[in-house]
């Protein structure tokens, strides 16, 4: 309606008259700078980075943006995105290591944070434990610890969804 994409039949658009686009379009530029500003890590303006389906409604200059940038095949960012994604978990429990060595306790919460991955559609031949968190817990009896272990790994290629994975083999 505004003239800044065109894709589609422009005549199924609704007419919206002059003021209401300004406005939306005053809005939307409001809305922009006021995320730009929450997300700046550092002062000074920022450098802005337009991608994804809907990166041609991002106005070519913003407050507190020093320049916009609109890369080559910027629009489909998002299923390069999807294309490269990686797939993580995480496993977090109270471990009492005087019932268990720590060690053991350990790579067994490894170990299920890198199934859990692969049970999401993870490829196994990429796994890797990212993080392991571990805390203290003074106030409860034995050597006990809050545990957390996060895993990630790339998309595995040939990730079905179990309900079509069963539709496939009833054939």
């Amino acid at each position: 309606a505004a003239g800044r994409a065109c894709f589609g039949d422009p005549a199924r658009l609704p007419t919206l008259g002059p003021a209401t686009l300004t406005a939306i379009l005053a809005r939307f530029r409001e809305l922009l700078e006021d995320g730009i500003d929450r997300m700046k890590t550092a002062r000074g303006d920022a450098t802005i980075l337009a991608v994804g389906g809907g990166s041609f409604l991002i106005p070519d200059s913003l407050k507190g943006a020093a320049r916009i940038v609109r890369p080559e095949h910027a629009a489909v960012a998002n299923a390069v995105g999807a294309a490269i994604a990686q797939v993580g978990a995480q496993v977090e429990r109270i471990v009492d290591y005087a019932a268990t060595a720590r060690p053991l306790a350990l790579e067994q919460l490894r170990a299920e944070a890198c199934r859990r991955v692969v049970a999401a559609g993870g490829d196994a031949r990429g796994v890797e434990v990212v993080d392991v968190e571990e805390v203290f817990l003074s106030y409860l009896p034995g050597r006990a610890a809050q545990v957390r272990v996060k895993a990630v790994g790339d998309l595995a290629a040939e990730t079905r969804h179990p309900a079509t994975a069963r539709i496939d083999h009833a054939h």
